[in-house]
């Protein structure tokens, strides 16, 4: 652990201060700080974004409530305002709420959305299928028509048949019958010498 004090010096438009020699400095420093506390991860491995949060969670109320307490003893009769830093992290977590909040109802308000689309879609497919099922059950009907009437038609055609079978059937047994009964033909009689 090191306490030290140091002179700042101007580079630029910024200000800088000389890090202990004894320290591991990396290339590129992380940092957090208030208008008068700096908090500096010489390594780098922090990411900035968590060292402001441990920074404002942590360190920065210790400290005022460390400083309101110090300050009242040094410096008498002065009022001492301290938590300008704690009074941003929640603002800070206020706004990281809100944010919450917003993309919560835009998530919901997503999901509401997909889920009217989705029934839309359910609805025009089932109207859709619906129409099939109508057009099929119309060519259904059409073809059953279409059989029966065929049907009819090979039965008019078959008793027609049938009709003209029995019909020359029955002239063919006519003439048999007018023929048969009295008319039979016998060989000719030939003389026995003859014969065989």
């Amino acid at each position: 652990m090191i306490s030290t004090r140091r002179k700042p010096f101007p580079i630029g438009q910024s200000t800088g201060v000389t890090l202990p020699g004894s320290m591991t400095i990396s290339n590129e420093v992380s940092m957090a700080a208030s208008d008068r506390l700096l908090l500096v991860d010489t390594t780098g491995e922090v990411p900035e974004d968590k060292l402001l949060e441990f920074y404002m969670r942590f360190i920065d109320p210790a400290f005022e409530n460390w400083w309101d307490g110090v300050a009242g003893r040094l410096l008498p009769g002065i009022q001492v305002t301290g938590g300008a830093c704690r009074r941003r992290y929640l603002l800070i977590q206020e706004r990281k709420k809100d944010a919450r909040a917003t993309e919560e109802e835009e998530t919901t308000d997503k999901w509401e959305l997909t889920k009217q689309m989705v029934e839309e879609y359910e609805a025009e497919v089932s109207e859709r299928l619906q129409e099939n099922l109508q057009s099929l059950l119309h060519i259904s009907t059409s073809i059953r028509e279409l059989l029966t009437n065929d049907l009819h038609f090979l039965e008019n055609k078959v008793a027609l048949i049938d009709k003209k079978v029995t019909y020359i059937y029955q002239e063919l047994i006519g003439d048999i019958e007018e023929e048969s009964p009295v008319t039979r033909i016998h060989p000719p009689d030939l003389p026995e010498e003859e014969g065989f």
